[in-house]
């Protein structure tokens, strides 16, 4: 990461620190009892212990992986796996996060973009273990980081619960939601710059309902990502956002009035 970039994003959480609602002060029922009985009620739970095993395996592999990164502007990349791991893939904590919403929201039709070695994708898998006709789909754009994520599925024995598919989003992405009714909940973390995820935005807007919500990963990591950020705030479609400075979360709730929460997390 550059210098630059590290004192925008230190100067972005600054402002996100100031800006910030009390809990106490949240006059909207519904994002009262999602911060309080969800976003914030973290739990250890023994069945994610499995999954940190893997991450910390996949910290420890020193092995090279040679791509073109789409999400960081289509430039030519040589690291590690575990230099991957380290700086892509979700902390645990933000993980669980995804997983207790899955939980809370009970989506049954779900997708992530960005499957990365797929520690998140388990963890928002076994989010959804409870909930009738549950079903995930992932995308992944570099078939190199792919295989590492069938490998992480299969080791969690995970591999027939989850609808793996690899190609770049935008040649993927369209064909497979035209087969769908509705997206109920989606996790964007794949392609951070501004006209990219303005695109799925769009897309997934289309499918969306009443209960959906999209949650974008990184609002903050750049002046392209914060941009992208105020754009999904302002379409008429959104009633309800909720900044949590890592993540975003969306909603089209019809029932309430458009309304932005910047919260503690």
């Amino acid at each position: 990461m550059k210098i630059g970039q590290k004192f925008f994003q230190a100067a972005s959480f600054c402002k996100h620190l100031f800006s910030r609602t009390h809990v106490q002060v949240l006059h909207s029922p519904f994002v009262y009892e999602l911060y309080t009985k969800c976003i914030v009620a973290d739990k250890l739970l023994p069945e994610f212990e499995p999954i940190e095993k893997r991450r910390k395996q996949l910290l420890g592999i020193s092995v090279p992986l040679a791509f073109t990164d789409a999400g960081a502007g289509s430039s030519v990349t040589n690291k590690t796996v575990s230099s991957i791991a380290r700086h892509s893939l979700k902390p645990a904590r933000q993980a669980r996060l995804l997983s207790r919403l899955i939980t809370c929201l009970k989506p049954r039709e779900v997708l992530e973009l960005g499957t990365c070695f797929g520690i998140t994708t388990s963890y928002l898998t076994l989010g959804g273990k409870q909930i009738p006709g549950f079903s995930i789909s992932t995308f992944e754009g570099v078939e190199k980081i792919a295989t590492i994520a069938r490998e992480t599925f299969e080791q969690l024995e995970l591999t027939g619960k989850i609808n793996f598919k690899t190609g770049l989003f935008d040649e993927a992405l369209p064909p497979f939601l035209e087969q769908l009714q509705r997206v109920d909940l989606a996790f964007i973390d794949g392609n951070h710059q501004y006209g990219p995820t303005i695109d799925y935005f769009g897309l997934l807007a289309q499918k969306s309902t009443n209960e959906t919500v999209l949650i974008f990963d990184d609002i903050h990591w750049s002046a392209d990502m914060e941009k992208a950020w105020e754009f999904i705030k302002k379409d008429a479609r959104v009633t309800v956002t909720i900044d949590l400075y890592y993540l975003g979360l969306v909603f089209f709730r019809k029932e309430q009035a458009k309304e932005h929460f910047c919260l503690k997390f």
